[in-house]
């Protein structure tokens, strides 16, 4: 083998450290507080790889949120519309736990969007179009999710926000998460309790 094919391994896991570490501290502190020494410190390398490796702090900030929506689209197929008519409970309760557990696990993508936000940064348009995008295939899931009777007198608009708030905001903040229930944000216990308690708030028996 020669150094080459041996370094490749290497180099992959050290682009994906780096990832994890920006994900991580763009999501705590905001682009602008970001910095790539920051960033090299933790990952105890020298900050010039980073450089070599994503160009500048945008690039690195554009490479971290499309991974976070390219993890978030692979949701997508969780709605079973084939099954949705016939038994609207178990497949609603597949497709809300799905974004529950992914938002409880992962939830870099809201924290990084509302830390710039907040921020009053302009990288919010950057990524518009991702934003446009994800929610414009979420309201055609809703709207199929309408069609077979789960929440139909909500107005559209309405059941999108409701349901987005319900299942993202109780992952916000992890501290108040662990002060009112005492488990972390990603327990099995509370990713099945929130996603039951959302299912039973649209669809009750």
């Amino acid at each position: 083998m020669d150094s080459l094919t041996q370094s490749a391994p290497k180099t992959l896991r050290t682009k994906e450290k780096i990832l994890t570490i920006a994900t991580s501290m763009f999501s705590k502190h905001g682009f602008g507080s970001t910095s790539f020494r920051n960033i090299a410190e933790i990952a105890k390398i020298n900050h010039a790889v980073i450089s070599y490796h994503f160009g500048n702090k945008f690039e690195l900030w554009v490479a971290v949120v499309d991974k976070l929506f390219d993890d978030l689209q692979k949701l997508d197929g969780n709605l079973d519309t084939s099954n949705l008519y016939s038994n609207k409970r178990e497949v609603l309760s597949r497709y809300i736990e799905s974004y529950v557990s992914y938002f409880s696990n992962k939830p870099f993508l809201l924290r990084i969007i509302l830390k710039e936000i907040n921020d009053g940064s302009d990288l919010i348009e950057r990524i518009k179009p991702k934003i446009i995008a994800f929610n414009k295939k979420l309201l055609e899931q809703l709207e199929q999710l309408q069609s077979a009777g789960i929440a139909n007198q909500i107005p559209l608009v309405d059941f999108h926000f409701i349901l987005t708030g319900a299942v993202t905001f109780r992952f916000l903040n992890p501290l108040d998460q662990e002060l009112k229930s005492g488990l972390p944000i990603n327990h099995a216990g509370i990713i099945e309790s929130h996603s039951s308690s959302i299912v039973n708030l649209l669809l009750p028996s």
